[in-house]
């Protein structure tokens, strides 16, 4: 296997390595039936990438002793329950505020992935509007696989990979795992663009650059296992995402996000409304690391 590729330089829009690994991925639980969502598709890439599988469950810091230990064996009763095969597991029992000792956790263990989930769309918008939440996302160095309370439970592989791309220079990360996660699992690939519908006049001319644009987005040896299917759409963005994931079947919708710039919260309104709706899980990637 190829080793994790560098981070993509902004000046650099055809990307000529295309894989990336997971060596170790961490899922954040509180041993709810959502977390089930998300350690069934953690264990499932563990297997898929010989990764080693970290579950970790954070308690307030007033717990007492009595507490943790009944934490411990209600985490060790979950992992039982989900059955691991053939996945090298270890669970993580953390003390404090679970926003801060997630990211310790994926820093500490050098995690490649990042895995959540979420109860309801009123806690997505909680998580990601909230201002340590909202650090979680814009900071950790992994990126972030979410899976929404719409996901459905069980995972096998991703059959169908959405890339939603703005064609800035902060989604060519986001697009190279998104080519290189649909080449492990031999998936159908689809670029998506939407464009503004407030430039009606020059639809003709931006559909055309935009095209070009998501073209330079694949590697070249990707011709050797796809023919990637390019979209523009033209309208609000997540409710166009949305609906193309839901045309295409998608398994993973793939988006891009900034890790800095607080003033500009757009891109995670519109990460808030794909997670929160998607049937999938939404894998959102960082710029830079």
């Amino acid at each position: 296997m190829a080793t994790r590729p560098k981070p993509i330089g902004d000046d650099q829009p055809h990307l000529r390595t295309a894989r990336v690994i997971f060596k170790t991925i961490i899922v954040a639980v509180d041993l709810s039936p959502a977390s089930e969502k998300a350690v069934r598709i953690g264990a499932a890439l563990a297997k898929e990438f010989a990764a080693r599988l970290i579950l970790t469950h954070t308690v307030p810091k007033s717990a007492s002793p009595k507490d943790m230990k009944s934490v411990q064996e209600r985490i060790g009763k979950f992992i039982h329950a989900m059955a691991f095969q053939d996945v090298e597991s270890q669970n993580l029992l953390r003390k404090g505020d679970v926003v801060e000792e997630t990211e310790k956790a994926v820093n500490q263990q050098k995690a490649d992935l990042l895995i959540l989930a979420t109860h309801g769309r009123r806690g997505v918008k909680k998580l990601l509007a909230g201002s340590k939440s909202e650090s979680l996302f814009r900071t950790v160095s992994a990126p972030v696989l979410t899976v929404g309370p719409e996901g459905e439970s069980a995972f096998n592989k991703f059959h169908s990979v959405l890339l939603a791309t703005d064609l800035m220079p902060r989604s060519f990360r986001a697009a190279q795992y998104a080519a290189s996660l649909a080449q492990e699992y031999d998936a159908t690939l689809t670029i998506l663009h939407v464009l503004d519908a407030k430039m009606e006049k020059e639809q003709t001319g931006l559909r055309a650059n935009a095209l070009k644009q998501m073209e330079q987005l694949v590697p070249r040896e990707a011709e050797f296992w796809c023919q990637p299917a390019f979209r523009t759409e033209v309208g609000d963005p997540a409710t166009r995402i949305l609906e193309v994931a839901h045309e295409t079947a998608a398994d993973l919708v793939v988006m891009s996000v900034r890790h800095a710039d607080l003033a500009d919260r757009a891109p995670w309104a519109i990460a808030s409304r794909v997670v929160s709706q998607a049937h999938c899980p939404v894998l959102t990637v960082r710029d830079r690391q």
